[in-house]
């Protein structure tokens, strides 16, 4: 590309769809004669997405279901980063833990029937149009150990789920 912030689509998980495996190639394959190139695009389609689409505090511009995408599209890609050549730690930008942990405050009260807690429906789909993606908290309790203790209460509130059954991330995770 031309170096400048590839858009794609306006829903910006099809970008985040894009970049991640850009940057897993490059991540997978070391020896490849693009692989440095190929992590350095998706860390700067990481940063630019980061500056653009997180919000003071840490709402992400879509609904939940694609904040919740996003995020576990780029969890695989945070472990790969943090073992590639030239490690990155994508954890270490602000806007991403915030978004991260922007769910949390706005978990629900514990279900009368289950026990359990849940995301909001916000934005433009209702609650269960997708399955669950409480793993997410589950994974960046061990990714962030620094918030290790928020991420598992999150995880744990919400039932300890490992992986969102319709998930290619869940599975290669």
């Amino acid at each position: 590309t031309d170096g400048s912030f590839y858009r794609g689509m306006l829903n910006q998980n099809f970008n985040t769809d894009r970049y991640v495996f850009v940057g897993l190639a490059g991540c997978v394959l070391t020896d490849h004669p693009h692989a440095a190139r190929w992590r350095r695009h998706a860390v700067e389609q990481f940063e630019a997405q980061m500056q653009a689409f997180v919000f003071p505090g840490g709402c992400w511009e879509e609904s939940h279901t694609y904040a919740n995408h996003v995020k576990m599209t780029l969890l695989p890609l945070v472990l790969a980063l943090r073992h590639a050549p030239q490690q990155v730690d994508l954890l270490k930008n602000k806007n991403f833990v915030a978004t991260c942990r922007f769910f949390i405050p706005l978990l629900s009260p514990p279900d009368a029937k289950t026990g359990r807690r849940f995301v909001p429906a916000i934005g433009d789909h209702q609650l269960y149009k997708h399955d669950d993606f409480s793993c997410i908290f589950g994974w960046l309790a061990t990714l962030c150990p620094e918030r290790r203790d928020e991420f598992l209460w999150a995880w744990q509130a919400q039932g300890s789920s490992v992986g969102e059954r319709a998930s290619m991330q869940t599975t290669t995770f």
